[in-house]
């Protein structure tokens, strides 16, 4: 699966003894449950909180984990926030000056980023220190899409949930993580803050911690990519994004060595480019896949999620071939058989809360 190169682990100060430290997961599933269980995170932190997220906006959900921060930090706890550029320009999806959006939009869409700066200004005043990464002169397609927080440098919370009201209507889960792993995930954050950071892996006891930056090989594609063409036993994969000739022949070719595939998808997706298309769904079921359509959280499930045998994979990464390589992404690889029978219990639900493909 690679690794940080020998001068990349110098500078965020990774010591490979952590990999030996024990583990504890805990999922929590849905983005209500994980909004308030990142909330009591920070109410109880005492030395330090770091978080970074692609979107952090000014609506009822992200100003209330901006309160959240805010209380932390003049209980005199340290908190500082990365937040991807792209907040100046985008709010929920959409762009300021998109030739989709008509004059009174595009004002309705200004007045909200003036709402977002705001709200990092009030964060900043209240002591919170605020980073903003990836400038918007690089391209648009070489954002920051991580999503991570670090309480007293002990636990970490981890996946793809963002602190906004179009992603928590929206199914998705963290993953709030204790010991050797959540090392390498503080070292992640604190190289980032520093400008420092490097992809590739960093191993702990059961697993891996895969980072990606923009244009360089995504080491969380090429993971993927290996874990589903050594399957045996099972595959289960759930994103709305999957789509990439490489992904969907690995899991043709899987099916043909009879292994069961199970692919999970929204029954509505809230994008049309680089999402999985009814004919290649249609097609995925000829190959001999399983496709479930999730239809809870009125059809949109932001989830990312890998089962293969007895591995597991989840972050921020969405099992997209044209944004691997081009966006930086945070994901975990692990054989922890608590997550990895957590993370089972979770997508049996959604499959559960599907329709399949074809079915009528």
């Amino acid at each position: 699966m690679g690794h940080i190169t020998a001068n990349a682990r110098a500078l965020i100060g990774y010591r490979d003894t952590e990999q030996y430290i024990p583990n504890s997961y805990k999922l929590v599933g849905g983005s209500p449950a994980a909004l308030e269980a990142m909330i009591t995170a920070f109410d109880e932190a005492r030395v330090s909180i770091g978080v970074q997220f692609f979107s952090f906006e000014a609506d009822e959900v992200g100003l209330r984990v901006a309160a959240a921060l805010m209380r932390a930090a003049k209980r005199n706890v340290r908190v500082r926030v990365i937040i991807d550029s792209n907040l100046r320009i985008n709010q929920a999806d959409a762009y300021v000056y998109s030739l989709r959006l008509n004059k009174q939009e595009r004002r309705k869409q200004r007045q909200r980023v003036r709402n977002n700066l705001a709200m990092v200004a009030g964060m900043r005043a209240a002591g919170v220190e605020v980073q903003f990464c990836s400038p918007l002169w690089i391209h648009w397609y070489t954002r920051d899409h991580r999503k991570l927080v670090i309480v007293d440098e002990r636990h970490a919370w981890l996946g793809g949930f963002n602190p906004t009201a179009q992603n928590f209507a929206w199914h998705d889960f963290i993953v709030k993580i204790a010991g050797g792993a959540a090392r390498p995930l503080a070292f992640v954050f604190d190289a980032t803050w520093n400008g420092k950071m490097s992809g590739g892996t960093l191993r702990h006891n059961d697993g891996v911690v895969m980072v990606d930056m923009p244009m360089f090989p995504s080491t969380i594609w090429r993971a993927t990519l290996r874990l589903i063409d050594h399957a045996e036993e099972r595959i289960v994969i759930e994103s709305p994004y999957l789509q990439g000739g490489a992904l969907w022949r690995t899991l043709f070719a899987a099916a043909r060595r009879d292994v069961p595939v199970d692919v999970i998808v929204p029954f509505k997706n809230h994008k049309r480019l680089w999402v999985p298309t009814e004919r290649q769904l249609k097609r995925a079921v000829s190959k001999g896949l399983t496709v479930h359509r999730f239809e809870g959280t009125g059809g949109m499930a932001h989830t990312r999620a890998l089962l293969a045998d007895d591995w597991a994979i989840f972050g921020s990464h969405a099992f997209n071939a044209m944004s691997s390589g081009k966006l930086a992404e945070l994901s975990m690889a692990t054989r922890n058989r608590s997550l990895v029978h957590q993370l089972e219990r979770f997508l049996q639900n959604d499959m559960a809360n599907s329709q399949l493909q074809g079915a009528k």
